[in-house]
């Protein structure tokens, strides 16, 4: 082994091994390609995993209409669907009602086509979102949820994440991430791609 791991409430670090797929530049088709690779990773791993899918700019889009003081405190109660937290936040900014109720019904709407669906009729008098929902429906095959992006200033568009059966860390991540590139190389270049947690699937093999 090349990397170590301690157990689930032991409170050392953990360090991960992964390995990943990246796209640089402004490709045709680019996310659709990274997620055919992950699709494809899955299978090479001998797994069936469920692919969640959602998207950065939905969100940022959303969270647009409310103050930055909501915004940072929000973002991480979407992403583990905290409602509670969520129906605090809203009554204590006094939000109107029908921004209100995408803050407190968002979070709940995942799964297949069904939930496009019910996401478009709660979108409707909102174009900025729609715009989104509408890119989606040209992905199969994977559960949707705009509920997913905890870190909007990593991600720039779409966002997958894989959970397979055994396992509750996830097992790939990844997506659409055209500012990070500049971070570490002062050269400006669309990116996107995805990592493979290796770690949980040596622990799998070995269980």
């Amino acid at each position: 082994n090349v990397f170590k791991d301690s157990s689930w409430g032991a409170g050392n670090l953990r360090e991960v091994m992964q390995a990943g797929v990246e796209l640089l530049g402004n490709q045709t088709g680019r996310f659709e390609e990274i997620l055919s690779l992950a699709r494809r990773s899955l299978e090479i791993t001998g797994n069936k995993g469920s692919i969640l899918y959602g998207d950065a700019r939905f969100l940022d889009r959303l969270f647009s209409m409310f103050l930055d003081a909501i915004r940072s405190g929000i973002a991480e109660s979407f992403h583990i669907k905290d409602t509670a937290s969520i129906a605090a936040v809203r009554r204590d900014a006094k939000i109107e009602k029908a921004t209100a109720s995408l803050l407190t019904e968002v979070p709940l709407i995942f799964g297949g086509t069904e939930a496009l669906e019910t996401l478009s009729r709660l979108c409707s008098p909102f174009p900025s979102l729609m715009e989104i929902i509408a890119e989606a429906e040209k992905i199969k095959d994977v559960v949707y949820d705009f509920s997913l992006v905890r870190e909007l200033s990593y991600y720039t568009g779409p966002v997958i994440e894989v959970y397979i059966a055994g396992s509750r860390e996830r097992i790939l991540t990844g997506g659409v991430y055209d500012n990070l590139f500049e971070k570490f190389s002062n050269k400006k270049s669309p990116a996107c791609g995805f990592a493979v947690n290796l770690t949980v699937l040596s622990e799998m093999q070995k269980g």
